[in-house]
């Protein structure tokens, strides 16, 4: 198999320079969802593979051993992906500083180890996306020949760190057959494309192609923007947006909302509220140490019913929080009744059992300071998600030519049935600080409130014949 990996490589590369050879298939992720971990920050499995902890931004001994255990735990929150960051020898926890794109980080486990973390997640139908650092790599990486680091490489900001050289085609040749093997060799199901800054996106697209090449369906992405064609498109805007609209009550919701398509997205875009390289969404939103913040949950109600894939960074559903990191990227906590970790299944739930919520079209309905309420609809389902993250009760009313005649609002959430008014209009009313998904569906439940209504008119109007027919026949009787 090896030799066939390499075959493929060289003839990718023979033909690189006539990129129409391949045809490019793009795997299609609107029906995905990624949960984002680093491997250091998660589980420390095994103590013995500990890395050293003397260091500015120091090893928390997080391993692949440490991730296999919690195999289930990816599964019981619907995620069709788990990203594990860099898993290459590298001088830092984070795997950017790569002295080795060949090896795995010892601090990690071994091969053996990586391997039985695969089979655990194969077999809860997990599939695993890994980075590939491209600039800011160690200055001593082994794919720099000695006596010539200056036609290879080129100054990076932090010390000890140098970027490729891509203007030279020995270091494209190079860095395209170390991603290729790296990809194939850790039998990655997608791979993230990290540190482009400044990269030419012909290149990346190349990139691409040779990736690509043994296997079609490995899905690439990026963690930052670029013109080049992911298979995701990265929006760190809407991530910010996500967090400045959502940290407080009452704030306008059009950032989140705007520049969204109606029909369906050719490739759908990262939607995210926590990344590795900003602030945590819970350091705007934390209350006090044992509360929960409610706008959270709004904003992963909208994370996971918005048209793209959203991606989770671990951690987020134990609200953990922090400026910058490494404060950022703290040592994940396991809490039991996670009402959060509860919520977000709900929604993945949700999402995963219903194909309009992932692939179907959009409708805005409203968005009034901080109340959104909008559609995602196909051929077959509608739903209504409502959001009300102001400090006041709202609502609205919805015609029945929006909504169809005949139709009944199921709350996802809570049960709660919405029907038509006598005048023909559907009143949707959330408290404060609430979100509901709504199923529209044919009305077949008994609309108990305006039966009791039509009820009570009955029975007002015979007593009131009743009475008109006691007083005539006692003025009858009288006459007599």
């Amino acid at each position: 198999m090896k030799k066939i990996s390499s075959f493929i490589l060289s003839l990718c590369l023979l033909f690189l320079i006539s990129p129409t050879f391949f045809v490019k298939a793009k795997q299609d992720m609107h029906d995905e969802s990624i949960y984002d971990i680093i491997v250091d920050r998660f589980v420390d499995g095994n103590p013995a593979n500990n890395g050293p902890t003397n260091l500015k931004e120091p090893f928390m001994g997080g391993d692949f051993e440490g991730v296999r255990t919690k195999a289930s735990y990816f599964k019981k929150l619907r995620f069709s992906y788990i990203s594990l960051g860099s898993l290459a020898k590298a001088e830092d926890y984070r795997g950017k500083k790569v002295v080795d794109y060949g090896q795995l980080q010892p601090y990690f486990g071994t091969e053996a180890d990586y391997q039985k973390m695969r089979e655990a997640l194969n077999k809860e139908q997990i599939k695993v996306i890994a980075d590939f650092p491209i600039n800011g790599v160690s200055e001593k990486n082994v794919l720099i020949p000695k006596g010539e680091e200056a036609s290879w490489t080129k100054p990076a900001t932090k010390k000890g760190t140098v970027n490729w050289n891509l203007e030279n085609k020995q270091v494209k040749k190079a860095l395209m057959k170390a991603a290729a093997d790296y990809a194939y060799h850790n039998q990655v199901d997608g791979i993230r494309l990290t540190g482009i800054q400044g990269v030419d996106p012909t290149f990346l697209n190349d990139l691409m192609l040779i990736l690509k090449a043994s296997n079609p369906d490995l899905v690439v992405l990026s963690d930052d923007d670029s013109d080049a064609n992911f298979d995701v498109d990265y929006d760190v805007g809407k991530m910010k947006a996500f967090q400045e609209v959502f940290k407080k009550p009452n704030a306008t919701a059009t950032s989140v909302v705007k520049n969204i398509r109606e029909d369906r997205e050719v490739n759908p875009r990262l939607l995210m509220i926590d990344d590795v390289n900003n602030t945590r969404f819970s350091e705007h939103t934390k209350i006090s140490k044992g509360e929960s913040s409610p706008q959270l949950k709004l904003a992963l109600t909208t994370l996971f019913t918005l048209p793209g894939t959203p991606i989770m960074m671990y951690g987020t559903e134990n609200e953990m929080s922090g400026k910058n990191p490494p404060d950022t990227l703290g040592m994940m906590e396991f809490k039991e009744n996670n009402e959060l970790t509860d919520y977000i299944r709900k929604l993945q739930k949700i999402r995963s059992d219903n194909p309009a919520l992932r692939n179907g079209s959009f409708k805005l309905l409203n968005h009034q300071d901080g109340f959104v309420a909008y559609e995602r609809y196909d051929d077959k389902k509608k739903w209504l998600v409502v959001v009300n993250n102001t400090d006041q009760t709202q609502q609205m009313n919805l015609s029945e030519k929006a909504i169809g005649k005949n139709r009944e609002l199921v709350s996802l959430l809570d049960g709660e049935r919405v029907y038509a008014s006598p005048n023909q209009k559907y009143r949707v009313a959330l408290d404060r600080e609430q979100a509901e998904i709504f199923e529209i569906q044919p009305r077949k439940s008994v609309d108990f409130p305006y039966l009791s209504l039509a009820v009570v008119g009955t029975l007002f109007v015979l007593l009131m014949i009743t009475i008109v027919i006691g007083v005539v026949r006692k003025k009858k009787g009288e006459g007599i």
